[in-house]
């Protein structure tokens, strides 16, 4: 074959120019090359070879190679990842291993809607007229041994539900496709969550992935909100299923005082009785969150990875409108504009080693300076 084509209408993969030589001889499949691109600058690469022995068991062995493939192509979902993947079926055993690594992911707020075609059981009724239920089919590969590593290092972007945040991810993935098990931590990069107007910095985020069958992560993740008379603490924590939350200030107010005053500036003593709605409205929104809105198509509609709005009346420059973007793996952009002056200011962070960061910097007030970041995870 050459200069074929494949695309998956529902995730948006596409297959392009594909080049495949294949040998079919006697009992023995041979895919000697697949190769082809993602319709852009990603590579595929594949190959296999099959053995059907003379009872209809078989043996397999195939490999697939991905370069910065496009993998998802989803308004809300977008996905580019390399792997080294082998698939090996024997007698006894079927396996797959190998690692993958993604280069760019970007989740939005994915709604969830009916199943757009019901499935039906169905029952056969013979000529006795008994009624005989249609058999499953058994699963002609049986249960899949996993060894995959997943990494991503960064660009992991998680903007859903008020959260507009970058994570990495080293992650392990075993058991079996009947029965999972994934050990391994997702870290926070950078990020913020939006709760009720109210911008709250993310200063600390961690998934622990317990490596074993529950694949129930352990949730810690910290963000606070700078305010003229306390600094508000927000806090999510424990299991994935069951997540905790904890509202607190510094110095120390109650947490129905912390969360009026975010919300209203002002003490619950002093609340109308529309305020007191409000503030009922915004514990419910605060469980269940929000959609990612206007400001999603905008971010996608100017290829910007984020894209956030601050508020600040009492601030000089007042409302700012910020975007940010990964020009390379390792260049990170940031350019804020003040809506009122037309006043900008710049950003650029330059990752020397794992550890090691450069990073430039100039102000509305055009103030230049020059750091050098260095971070330690432990």
């Amino acid at each position: 074959m050459k200069n074929g084509r494949y695309e998956n209408m529902q995730s948006g993969f596409v297959a392009d120019s594909i080049e495949m030589t294949a040998i079919l001889k006697d009992r023995h499949f041979t895919l000697d090359q697949f190769s082809a691109n993602d319709g852009g600058e990603g590579k595929i690469n594949a190959n296999a070879d099959i053995i059907i022995n003379p009872d209809f068991s078989y043996t397999a062995r195939a490999g697939l190679m991905l370069e910065s493939a496009e993998l998802v192509r989803q308004p809300e979902l977008q996905l580019r990842a390399s792997t080294d993947l082998s698939f090996e079926k024997s007698l006894d055993k079927t396996s797959l291993s190998g690692d993958i690594t993604v280069e760019n992911a970007s989740i939005g707020a994915v709604e969830q809607g009916g199943v757009a075609i019901a499935e039906l059981d169905v029952t056969e009724i013979n000529d006795e007229g008994t009624i005989q239920a249609q058999k499953k089919q058994e699963d002609a590969l049986g249960p899949i041994k996993l060894d995959l590593n997943l990494v991503v290092p960064n660009q992991l972007f998680v903007t859903s539900y008020g959260l507009d945040s970058e994570w990495g991810a080293d992650l392990k993935n075993s058991g079996t496709s009947e029965e999972p098990i994934i050990g391994g931590t997702a870290n926070l990069i950078r990020g913020f969550f939006e709760f009720s107007g109210k911008r709250f910095e993310l200063k600390r985020g961690n998934f622990a992935f317990p490596n074993d069958k529950s694949n129930d992560p352990v949730i810690e993740i910290a963000a606070e909100h700078a305010m003229l008379e306390m600094t508000a603490n927000l806090r999510i924590f424990g299991k994935a299923s069951n997540p905790k939350l904890e509202l607190s200030s510094t110095p120390y107010l109650p947490e129905n005082e912390v969360l009026s005053r975010i919300l209203f500036g002002t003490s619950v003593a002093e609340l109308t009785a529309v305020e007191a709605v409000q503030l009922a409205s915004a514990v419910y929104s605060l469980s269940n969150g929000g959609g990612q809105g206007i400001l999603g198509g905008i971010r996608r509609a100017n290829g910007v990875d984020r894209l956030s709005i601050d508020n600040d009346n009492g601030r000089e420059y007042c409302t700012t409108i910020t975007g940010e973007k990964y020009l390379t793996n390792n260049v990170y952009v940031e350019v804020s504009a003040a809506l009122a002056t037309g006043e900008t200011a710049t950003s650029v962070e330059i990752d020397l080693t794992r550890n090691l960061s450069l990073v430039t910097r100039r102000t509305m007030d055009n103030d230049n300076n020059l750091s050098v970041r260095w971070f330690w995870d432990y």
